[in-house]
């Protein structure tokens, strides 16, 4: 695996984590291609008026999630 590949797999566990961390997500799931996910992190995104088409490794999201969460 590309060291950019294991960025981008970092960067998706820290959203997930935020989302948890701020009562988005509360299941199970650990990637961010399960639906619980998914959904968590457009209901996050709409709160935030982001973009629905922000991707979960883009800036704008991480951005927010810190904002909302803290580093």
């Amino acid at each position: 695996m590309s060291s950019s590949a294991r960025s981008t797999r970092r960067a998706v566990r820290g959203v997930i984590g935020r989302l948890r961390a701020l009562g988005y997500h509360d299941g199970e799931a650990t990637t961010i291609d399960d639906d619980e996910v998914v959904r968590a992190l457009a209901w996050f995104k709409r709160d935030a008026g982001l973009p629905a088409t922000a991707g979960p490794e883009s800036d704008d999201v991480r951005r927010a999630l810190v904002a909302r969460h803290g580093s």
